[in-house]
């Protein structure tokens, strides 16, 4: 019998096993259809699955397993890449591991190498691979195998090559070695650091169970196959149901097993399966009596029921943990650690393994710190906060110190009291809550009644008319309250700059500040949120210099008094990063974001603030562009959106965004036609979100222009482009550097139709603009000159073109932090002009080195690289051509 005939017989054996027996038969003669023999198979296996026999996992697995390993061993001594099978480790769902050594004599080497089943590559999943690859080859974490290597085999057969790790999974690990609670913590601690590393750089494991975990001589867990599920392409619907299952069930989430989006939630529930299994000795979902239940029913039961606390699991059944201890004489027993399990470390694993994912621990590092409370005796927040709790644990960290019944006695009593003057508090606090909430809303009527006068005159009421009588009256009326006044002043400057009426929020913003900075102190979370919000409107405004200082000055204020895992630390982070961003370092920008990003994530989903990691995972995708690195981006522009569908946000206007930069960077990557749907998908989005006049669809619409352009359609891209145009004159007026920005892609969209004269019109427009925002230089400013010089050179201005680049190149060089490949491109112009000018020398260098530049920086497939490359064919063609003897006279 095939393996194909095997894995039909099992799938259609475990989809019986699901269903109610009275159904099975009628099941089985609709699926086997004519095949008579598979029918009469299967009804045999369910008999034989009723009786005491061995279950039918066991022999599937043991012929799978004898014709596997058949094979396998046929593989040793031979020779993947610069590696030589040494010896056969194991076989998986995913291919069969080989102890190897380095066998071109270059060094030493002792690495294990895995042989990817060829069947679970998609037929785009060779290229993707590759990528995939060089991603997980650059995770540097001392808790994960390194992958060394990776190609393809003289067999056809994808291997990869990392690390050999000697030692034990950790659960043998930690049975074998009678590790206490404690120190398995410690353990599992380092295993979500090394997971939270790896989603940090946009990695997902999707299989993490003990097999993967070995514990090394050093005694320091460390990851094997990380993200190697992650390589596979998973989505090509064409698989097999073999493919369909990279992951092991006992330890999939729910979401594995519905097919559903994959997300660093994922590893999340399999981390806290691993820790339920560290710490009670026993899966989940495991039989009380080591039955070995059916992949089928196991996954019933993920999908469909409440795994008990590891507290009970102990005490149900058998349990690994306490028979490795009682072989080893420790005095482990199934009551003791019920005892010791109970409470914290229940709530832990179970918040982990929530079936949905949004209610889990946001990260795998808010698991870790979760564990680490645990063992500093710190209320976890996987548990209710309340005053006993807390209580219990002040004493647990202090019982050194408790060393009487009467220091008790006064403990008690003090907390007591303590307890009665919050509760006093809270009452009085209350009180002066509902008070500001009626003053409020009768403040919001009043502001509406006074709305009317517009309307007595015609004019229609808008909420820009609205905000303005609001900070008039606010100004006039609440000169006694200076706090109220304060927090209505920052939450209008807020609406303000919603609206995009940036300069309206200006002195509101910098009033709101000055009222808290007098009245609760420069210290206070909402003067520090003021601050905030004031950096904001000034980068807003046009000033990224100052708004970096205070956004900074806020920062360092933050850690010092509100703590480094503040979620008011975590947006003045990200507004921070944007600004350096915009300032040419994208470097800090991405450090910032992602620290902005981790705090976020280490947050319980129920808080407020934990539904921005979208908008700072779409940020971290921008730093990353801007740095050039476009697979990363691309990687976390898809984060940003599987973010979006956790955290039910699908119609937040920040989906727009993220399809528009999911487009422009895989665009600049050279994937030009991949990107177009994405650009549609995000103006469509934002149409319906924001609305036409809104600066997203003003972007969207210039993109899908330039991208119809490049791609010919010069239809699409003349209406795409013209809508971006007026859009941007309506939200900017005439004059803006956004206004400019469309006019030079109608003048590339010119280029491309080969009408340069008009291009040129263009082009000295948008130029001028752009002098009058940013003076002699500014990257915007030097690549329009450079598609000045261009179009130039094409209408015969040759020398007028030589004389402007040679200008702009001088410009470009003498700033520090300039972008290489737009002065790589300006020098392809100049070695085009120089070429037409009869200077072969110096225009073959500057064409073939700017072209050599461009290809290793944007690559063979980027627009500007295959126009350098157009270039240096036109000058080796009139070479040629000169060079070439005179055609004999006729």
């Amino acid at each position: 019998m095939n393996t194909e005939r095997w894995q039909r017989i099992q799938q259609l054996f475990e989809e019986s096993l699901a269903r109610d027996p009275a159904e099975r038969d009628a099941f089985l003669a609709t699926a086997c259809g004519d095949d008579a023999e598979l029918l009469a198979e299967l009804r045999s296996l369910l008999s034989h699955d009723a009786s005491d026999g061995p279950d039918l996992d066991e022999v599937v697995r043991g012929q799978a397993d004898e014709m596997l390993a058949d094979f396998s061993h046929q593989r040793v001594g031979a020779a993947y890449g610069p590696w030589e099978l040494v010896t056969h480790l194991a076989d998986g769902g995913m291919g069969a591991v080989y102890l190897a050594r380095r066998c071109d004599g270059a060094f030493e080497q002792q690495v294990a190498v895995k042989l990817l089943n060829p069947a679970l590559v998609g037929a785009q999943g060779r290229q993707r691979l590759e990528s995939e690859r060089q991603i997980l080859a650059n995770l540097n974490h001392p808790n994960i195998a390194h992958l060394v290597d990776g190609g393809t085999g003289p067999d056809g057969v994808p291997f990869l090559v990392m690390d050999y790790v000697e030692g034990l999974p950790i659960d043998a690990y930690c049975n074998e070695n009678s590790l206490d609670t404690r120190q398995r913590l410690a353990l599992f601690i380092k295993v979500c650091a090394a997971v939270d590393y790896a989603h940090r750089n946009l990695v997902v494991h999707r299989d993490i169970k003990p097999s993967n975990i070995l514990v090394d001589a050093n005694r320091e867990p460390q990851l094997l196959d990380f993200g190697i599920s992650k390589l596979l392409d998973d989505t090509d619907p064409g698989l097999t149901q073999a493919e369909q299952r990279l992951f092991t069930p006992a330890h999939a989430s729910p979401e594995q097993i519905t097919g559903s989006t994959i997300t660093t939630a994922t590893d999340v529930y399999a981390l806290g399966v691993l820790l339920y299994e560290l710490l009670a000795g026993r899966l989940p979902y495991a039989a009380d009596d080591k039955t070995a239940y059916s992949s089928a029913l196991i996954a019933q039961r993920i999908l469909e029921t409440e795994p008990l606390s590891p507290s009970a699991a102990v005490t149900r059944g058998s349990s690994e943990r306490i028979e490795a201890g009682q072989r080893r004489g420790a005095q482990l027993s199934p009551e003791r650690l019920k005892r010791e399990l109970r409470g914290d470390l229940d709530n832990i694993v179970l918040m982990a393994m929530r079936k949905e994912p949004e209610r889990r621990y946001g990260s795998a590092r808010a698991l870790m710190l979760d564990v680490e409370r645990y063992l500093d005796d710190r209320p976890v927040l996987a548990r209710p906060s309340s005053l006993g709790y807390r209580a219990a644990k002040l004493l647990k960290r202090r019982r050194g110190a408790v060393i009487s019944a009467v220091m008790v006695s006064l403990l008690v009593l003090g907390l007591t009291v303590f307890a009665f003057r919050q509760i006093i508090a809270e009452r009085d606090a209350a009180a002066a809550a509902k008070v500001r909430a009626e003053n409020a809303v009768a403040f919001l009527e009043d502001l509406l009644k006074g709305a009317d006068r517009f309307a007595s005159v015609g004019r229609e009421v808008t909420v820009e008319d609205i905000l303005e009588i609001g900070a008039q009256r606010i100004e006039s009326e609440l000169v006694e309250q200076p706090i109220e006044q304060a927090r209505l002043m920052h939450t209008i400057a807020g609406t303000y700059v919603s609206l995009s009426s940036n300069e309206a929020a200006l002195p509101l913003a910098r009033r709101a500040l000055a009222l808290r900075q007098s009245a609760l102190g420069p210290t206070h979370v909402e003067t520090l949120e003021s601050m905030r919000t004031l950096g904001t409107v000034i980068s807003n405004n046009g000033d990224p210099v100052a708004a970096r200082e205070i956004l900074e000055e806020t920062m360092q204020l933050q850690r010092q008094h509100l703590g480094a895992d503040s979620p008011e630390l975590a947006a003045t982070l990200q507004e921070l990063g944007v600004v350096l961003r915009v300032l040419g370092n994208p470097g800090l920008s991405l450090e910032y974001q992602r620290e902005a990003f981790d705090i976020l994530s280490s947050l319980p989903p129920t808080h407020d603030q934990y539904r921005y990691q979208p908008y700072v995972m779409n940020q971290i995708g921008n730093a990353l562009d801007s740095m050039g690195d476009y697979e990363g981006a691309i990687a976390a522009f898809q984060r940003t959106l599987e973010l979006l569908d956790v955290t039910g946000q699908q119609e937040d206007p920040v989906r727009g965004a993220a399809l528009h930069n999911l487009g422009l960077a895989l665009r600049a990557s050279g994937r030009v036609a991949e990107a177009l749907p994405y650009f549609q998908r995000a103006l469509e989005h934002t149409r319906r979100t924001l609305g036409e006049q809104s600066i997203d669809f003003e972007a969207q619409a210039s993109s899908l222009g330039r991208t119809h352009g490049q791609l010919g359609n010069f239809e699409e891209a003349q209406e795409y482009s013209e809508l971006a145009l007026r859009t941007a004159e309506t939200l900017y007026g005439t004059g803006h550097q956004y206004y400019a920005y469309n006019l030079v892609n109608l003048a590339r969209l010119r280029q491309l139709e080969g009408k340069h004269a008009d291009a040129l019109v263009l082009l000295e427009q948008a130029t001028g603009i752009y002098r009058a925002t940013f003076g002699p230089y500014h990257r915007f400013l030097a690549a329009a000159e450079v598609g000045q010089a261009e179009s130039m050179i094409e209408v015969g201005q040759v020398d007028d073109a030589r004389a402007l680049i040679s200008a702009v190149l001088t410009r470009i060089q003498a700033d520090p932090e300039h972008e290489r490949h737009v002065e790589a491109v300006a020098r392809s112009v100049k070695g085009r002009a120089l070429g037409l000018l009869g200077e072969d020398a110096e225009a073959e260098q500057l064409l073939t080195a700017s072209l050599g530049d461009l290809r290793q920086s944007l690559g063979d497939e980027h627009q500007l690289t295959q126009a350098a490359a157009r270039r240096l064919g036109q000058f080796v063609d009139v070479q040629r051509e000169q060079s070439s003897p005179p055609a004999p006279a006729q």
